[in-house]
């Protein structure tokens, strides 16, 4: 006898599998519609930020920010805090600006200098002219304004045809001697002497670089070196130092005294690095740099930058220089194979 059996009703999927895809579309379906609105409001913003609207702009950027949403699709909370925090940064500046706390005022302006091709560089320069106009050096001249010059300097933000510009670098190095930063007092006067190399103040700037560039590698754990040995006279009665780098790494000569002198002399490529001894004699090879200076007492700093990399300690000394003398130095560099490298005279 044949049986006939009914075909199985199809099952359903259970209940928590159903709940799962109708969540997975809503999220979707929310998710787009987030995105979709997102995008818009986003645009909206950079378009007030572009007018260079930073109110509207920092406004429209929190409507983002604090929105509802699952999944940031796009990452424009992301996007919209950066942008955000770049035009509170400005809008800080115009506050305390305004109110007369010029130094507050640029330190904002700095932050805002660390953005790229900002739009508001533009607005910052016709702020940063009217700041100097009304601001003393002396209320800009402190440790944190300082460290920002850099910054303001490379977005090409400070006005440079203001008379006030020269005298806070100059008063930013002497702040930095004074707190014995000798390296940043250095850098400063460095960088004065690059921007305004025909200023008044040139003279008086590289006396300071000298003597802070002395300091500098004076704290560094610089060897002490003796005079240099007299060769003979000058027909003119100048004051003439000749030093011979027999050494194959890199030479900065810094002279302080009555005439300033930052020189440098190539590695000689034919030298070598002598091994706990020096030479009997200099070995009269490598190239000569010959000085002439006013007579009198000279710090002297040379630092070595080695061709193999190696690290090689600087040194200092002072030299009393007569009028009408010749003098010659010899360096070459000896290795401590127990210590670190050290350049002896």
């Amino acid at each position: 006898m044949t049986s006939v059996r009914p075909n199985p009703e199809p099952k359903l999927p259970p209940d928590w599998l159903i709940g799962i895809v109708i969540a997975i579309l809503i999220t979707s379906v929310l998710s787009i519609l987030r995105n979709f609105l997102d995008s818009s409001k986003y645009e909206s913003a950079i378009q007030s930020y572009e007018r260079k609207d930073c109110g509207a702009a920092i406004e429209q950027f929190n409507q983002i920010i604090y929105a509802f949403r699952l999944i940031d699709v796009g990452d424009y909370v992301s996007f919209a805090k950066e942008k955000k925090a770049e035009c509170e940064f400005f809008q800080n500046a115009l506050s305390a600006q305004r109110n007369g706390k010029f130094e507050l005022a640029l330190l904002y302006y700095a932050k805002v200098a660390v953005y790229d091709d900002s739009v508001l560089f533009e607005p910052v320069q016709k702020k940063l002219r009217e700041l100097f106009q009304k601001a003393k050096v002396t209320s800009l001249a402190t440790s944190q304004s300082c460290s920002r010059l850099g910054v303001l300097s490379q977005q090409n933000l400070l006005p440079k045809s203001d008379p006030k510009l020269p005298s806070l670098y100059s008063e930013c190095g002497k702040l930095y001697e004074a707190q014995k930063d000798y390296s940043k007092a250095s850098s400063t006067y460095e960088e004065f002497l690059k921007k305004y190399p025909d200023h008044s103040m040139t003279k008086n700037i590289k006396q300071s670089l000298a003597q802070t560039t002395i300091a500098d590698v004076r704290g560094r754990g610089a060897q002490k070196i003796e005079s240099p040995g007299r060769i003979g006279t000058t027909v003119d009665g100048s004051t003439v130092v000749e030093i011979q780098n027999t050494s194959p790494g890199k030479m900065q000569i810094t002279f302080s005294g009555a005439t300033p002198k930052f020189e440098k002399l190539q590695s000689c490529r034919d030298c070598v690095t002598y091994v706990n001894s020096p030479p009997k004699l200099c070995p009269q090879k490598g190239p000569v740099g010959r000085y002439t200076l006013e007579p009198g007492q000279y710090d002297i700093a040379v630092k070595f930058t080695a061709d193999n990399g190696n690290p090689v300690k600087p040194w200092v000394g002072n030299w009393s220089l007569e009028a009408g003398a010749k003098y010659k130095s010899c360096f070459f560099i000896i290795r401590d194979p127990v210590d670190e490298p050290q350049k002896k005279e």
